[in-house]
């Protein structure tokens, strides 16, 4: 069912470009018989594409959770990096073609017809800083995400591309020929900039804030796993129709002194009830830093839940679950569901001893439901395994390997790794299920 609606989703998109092109080339103010020509029309059409490219930005960010359940967060992930260049590449290109174009055709110099434009076209200047932001938000974030830097600088980054669309919308309403000649594409235009902003405020704001009032979430305890691991658990009224499924991740804002401006991603460390549900939350950052000051009886606002991180639930299914730290906390649940009724296997690697969070409930988990786990210690020789995981472990700790749908959740490196040597060992890619830990 998901290929279809992954398909389907595709296909409109398919469907929104060959409408661009379709009036781009009906209501064509250029003629491909003069250089001028040629240039305005490449002008005309990466400007449309331009725009259009950075509303899908907004729809794969937008927390939609229509889409999200299709392609999940890492392949979301993947198509807004890969959309973000093609957003860049039709933004720098769009006023180097118009430029061109019309200073080829006044046979002036292309910095004196820049000129031109700035002194005698209202909307322009703003356009040109929206420009200018554009580019710095992708340069900027590809520096960040390469630097490892704290997740609050990316999502700070990106809050610019909302100040970037405002400066560049009256531009393309007043100046876009190809809009401006055509009433039913004009339209089109604005029924797809109500679309995407439409999406973003219901799933962005609407609908956290329904979830609010709806089930009054609040911290209800705080319990330190680990030296620098907290859980969090949250109650909240009618848990039961909140609609969640073990393995998923759901945004967090608590509203109080240094959260209110900040909502992040954290998975569902255990099985909601109705009285509570539980994040687990490791320490490194900004926002994180604050988590063990939060009060009980802190209101908090939630998003979501989100993820196709989830088991399909087939009764003759086995399942290896292999997690790396903090990574822990989405399999956690995945375990506690599936563990009474199905074949399973957990591998949960950490630097040392020290580091293991949930020990005594997976262990616990495992005394009623039989399944074997293998802790693995990188740093020291106390576990029953030690070192990295490799070739040789997998075949010993787990005999039936390929039989096996595997769940991996860790460090951005460390999944890429394990997920390149499973391919190795012969599973196939729809065996593999990955988690991102990272922007």
């Amino acid at each position: 069912m998901r290929k279809f609606w992954k398909t389907l989703l595709w296909l409109i998109l398919g469907i929104n470009l060959a409408i661009i092109g379709h009036f781009w080339w009906a209501n064509a103010s250029f003629s491909f018989n003069t250089t001028p020509g040629v240039l305005l029309a490449f002008g005309q059409l990466t400007g449309l594409l331009a725009a259009f490219f950075v509303l899908m930005q907004l729809v794969f960010i937008g927390r939609a959770t229509w889409i999200e359940k299709v392609f999940g967060l890492d392949k979301l992930t993947n198509i807004h990096r890969l959309n973000g260049y093609l957003s860049l590449l039709t933004i720098l290109a769009h006023p180097i073609f118009i430029i061109a174009s019309y200073s080829a055709a006044a046979k002036i110099s292309f910095i004196d017809q820049f000129i031109e434009f700035w002194q005698n076209y209202e909307d322009i200047p703003a356009t040109a800083i929206a420009v200018v932001i554009f580019v710095a938000i992708v340069f900027l974030s590809i520096y960040i995400v390469r630097k490892r830097f704290k997740y609050e600088s990316w999502y700070y980054i990106h809050l610019l591309t909302y100040l970037a669309i405002a400066l560049g919308f009256g531009h393309q309403l007043k100046l876009g020929s190809t809009l401006l000649s055509n009433p039913v594409f004009y339209n089109y235009w604005l029924v797809l900039y109500a679309f995407v902003f439409g999406n973003l405020i219901i799933f962005h704001f609407i609908t956290p804030i329904y979830l609010f009032f709806k089930h009054q979430f609040r911290v209800e305890k705080l319990v330190q796993e680990t030296a620098d691991t907290w859980s969090v658990y949250i109650s909240g009224k009618n848990l039961n129709s909140w609609k969640t499924e073990p393995g998923q991740f759901i945004t967090v804002r608590f509203l109080a002194k240094n959260f209110y401006f900040q909502a992040h991603p954290f998975s569902l460390s255990a099985i909601p009830t109705n009285e509570h549900f539980r994040i687990t939350i490791k320490v490194c950052g900004d926002f994180t830093g604050n988590i063990p000051k939060l009060k009980p009886g802190t209101k908090v606002i939630i998003g979501g839940a989100y993820g196709i991180f989830t088991a399909n639930n087939q009764a003759k299914e086995k399942y290896l679950f292999i997690a790396g730290g903090v990574g822990i906390t989405p399999i956690r649940s995945l375990v506690e569901d599936l563990a009474p009724q199905h074949d399973i296997s957990l591998i949960y690697s950490n630097r040392s001893a020290d580091n293991v969070i949930f020990k005594n409930e997976l262990d616990q988990i495992a005394s009623k439901h039989p399944f074997p786990i293998h802790y693995l210690y990188t740093s020291e020789n106390t576990g029953q395994v030690n070192g990295r995981l490799d070739e040789d472990k997998l075949n010993t700790l787990i005999k039936d390997l390929k039989e096996r749908q595997v769940y991996l959740c860790g460090p951005l490196p460390m999944n890429k790794a394990i997920s390149a040597l499973l391919r190795k060992m012969g599973l196939s890619a729809e065996q593999i299920h990955f988690e991102k830990f990272s922007f």
